[in-house]
């Protein structure tokens, strides 16, 4: 894992986006939020392409892994863990990661772990609020998965190459 990733393009033409602005205070001065700021037009071929299309001969742009607002998660994903929830033995941890945990039904799965015994649920985020550990067995760290996931994991799984655990 390549610390702070996030802030290097996805290709090229999308550069822009990643541009740290000057000073933050002043939205004007963001390129990206300047209506008087001209944005260079993105053709679909500087995109990244989904390579599956590609090898049936189609052009596609590569969908990020992520949900949009609005979008529904898969329902037999959905079923597959709330039946894993409800099996019946205790569940000892949950891993709450890159999420404020605010946005249903993600966000009520810790709670539900917690109907089961005693589950510490342990919240990787890159804004943490009070309210993501309050009980004993809760653990909260503040920064991206980037940072913190390759430390957490190296008892279990040895240090990651290319340097993911400074």
């Amino acid at each position: 894992m390549e610390p702070s990733n996030t802030a290097d393009p996805l290709c090229p033409s999308l550069a822009p986006a990643s541009v740290n602005p000057p000073d933050p205070s002043q939205p004007a001065k963001i390129p990206l939020l300047d209506p008087s700021h001209p944005l260079p037009r993105i053709s679909p071929s500087q995109l990244p392409q989904c390579p599956r299309c590609q090898e049936s001969g189609k052009q596609s742009p590569l969908r990020p892994g992520v949900v949009w607002f609005g979008e529904s998660l898969d329902a037999t994903m959905l079923s597959e863990i709330d039946a894993w929830i409800d099996q019946g033995g205790p569940v000892d941890i949950v891993l709450v990661v890159g999420t404020s945990s605010v946005v249903y039904p993600a966000a009520g799965y810790a709670e539900r772990a917690r109907t089961k015994g005693v589950t510490s649920v342990v919240t990787v985020n890159k804004e943490v609020e009070k309210r993501m550990w309050t009980r004993q067995e809760d653990l909260a760290f503040q920064g991206g998965a980037e940072e913190w996931l390759g430390k957490m994991f190296e008892p279990l799984i040895g240090a990651l190459p290319g340097g993911g655990n400074e």
